[in-house]
């Protein structure tokens, strides 16, 4: 009997040590599990950072290691940014992405340790993103559709050595289309002195293209169109200020029925209607719609380097309106520029308009797109129409650009689809 408590006892003692090492391991892989949340936390929060610091700065580069995470001392950070903005490579390119970082892409690299176990739970982040810039050297893009019909695309650029207006033969219109007829252009009198792209690993029946009487080829080769290596990237855009700013008492809506002159404000909207608008340089931020009519909106002091910049959170509706118009390249436009079949002749410029085409032109005023501010992001709609002018460009991740009715514009559109029916578009190539 004696024996038999005994054994008893002894098995006992075996499962209460069992189940201690149970409960301890169980402990000791919920800690495990809480660091490593931690510190994945870190890494994804120092990468935040690292496209933070991007959003304001497209050269930014970095190499910094230690740092404390804010608001949990207990961990530390290291963050490497090797941006290749522009092919200009700072710093040196890390190892084990093939050694490179190719032009107009950034790779990120972020790692979050526990300070006083440094190895232990460490988690690393890795990326490679492209960083999206406002305009390109495409006249059109159009990431989702373009659409041109009975309409004249051509490009220029300013030739220094002649002092004349050049066509420039490079000026893309291009889409990220894969899908045919992804890129669509019709008659009866379509000019398109401009080479196609279609997207990446897509179709020559991308570009739907019938061909003379309908779609006339001016450039040089004639009929220009190729499958692109890497699509092309339309940024999101954020505003200059907190949406709320311009909703809120501090944003106003704005209706214009007499000249007026204006410095960078928040609007809440902008309606101009058969008068003059002036703007001075600066930016401005309208977190509904912008809409034109029967008017001009001039920019007064805007230059390349420092031009009106218009963030629209809606929609942008201009008709039969002027807009910017007297920084459109070429004042004097030769008469031959309704067909654009043939360049200016030399000297047709002189060196004062030269000088205003190289120092202002169409990039004195932008319009970037928004939405409804940063994360969030919606449709957006940019509508010339009735005859209007226009001296621009205009970007936006969502936006959808129609060029309608009789529309002559200078500059260069960059959004998500792209449609123009009766207009012209001449872009303009800035060196």
């Amino acid at each position: 009997m004696v024996a038999l408590v005994l054994v008893i006892a002894f098995m006992f003692v075996l499962m209460t040590a069992g189940t201690g090492d149970s409960v301890n391991l169980g402990l000791r892989n919920a800690t495990r599990g809480t660091l490593e949340r931690r510190t994945n936390y870190g890494a994804y929060g120092a990468m935040q950072l690292g496209l933070d610091e991007l959003n304001k700065n497209y050269t930014y580069s970095c190499d910094i290691h230690g740092i404390a995470v804010p608001g949990d001392p207990e961990l530390v950070f290291d963050l490497r940014i090797c941006n290749n903005y522009n092919n200009a490579l700072s710093p040196n390119p890390p190892t084990g992405v093939n050694g490179e970082v190719p032009n107009g892409m950034v790779y990120i690299e972020s790692k979050c340790d526990l300070r006083d176990y440094v190895g232990q739970y460490t988690t690393k982040v890795y990326s490679k993103a492209a960083l999206g810039k406002y305009e390109s050297k495409s006249t059109i893009v159009g990431t989702d559709q373009i659409t041109i019909t009975n309409s004249t695309v051509d490009a220029y650029y300013v030739d220094s050595a002649t002092n004349t207006l050049r066509p420039y033969l490079k000026g893309v219109i291009q889409t990220n289309s894969v899908q045919a007829g992804g890129l669509t252009m019709a008659g009866p009198n379509t000019f398109i002195k401009s080479g196609l792209m279609w997207g990446p690993k897509g179709q020559p029946s991308v570009i739907s293209d019938p061909g003379p009487p309908a779609v006339t080829w001016t450039s040089d080769p004639p009929g220009y169109a190729v499958e692109s290596t890497q699509v092309q990237r339309v940024p999101r855009f954020r505003p200059p200020r907190n949406p709320s700013d311009a909703l809120g008492p501090g944003g106003t809506v704005a209706n214009y029925t007499a000249p007026t002159t204006i410095s960078a404000a928040n609007f809440k909207s902008i309606n101009v209607s058969g008068t003059t608008l002036t703007l001075n340089q600066g930016e401005y931020f309208v977190a509904g719609n912008l809409t034109l009519t029967n008017s001009d909106l001039v920019c007064a002091g805007a230059t390349g380097a420092a031009p009106c910049d218009i963030y629209v959170g809606g929609n942008v509706t201009i008709d039969n309106s002027r807009v910017n118009w007297a920084n459109r390249l070429g004042q004097a436009d030769p008469t031959n520029y309704p067909n654009l079949l043939v360049a200016p002749a030399p000297g047709a410029l002189d060196i004062t308009q030269l000088g205003q085409q190289a120092v202002l032109g169409p990039r004195t005023l932008r319009i970037f797109f928004v939405g409804s501010g940063a994360p969030r992001y919606k449709d957006s709609t940019f509508i010339a129409r009735n005859n209007s002018k226009l001296s621009l460009v205009a970007a936006g991740k969502a936006m959808k650009t129609e060029l309608r009715s009789g529309t002559e514009a200078w500059g260069g559109f960059k959004g998500a689809q792209f449609l123009m029916t009766d207009s012209m578009l001449h872009y303009h190539k800035t060196n």
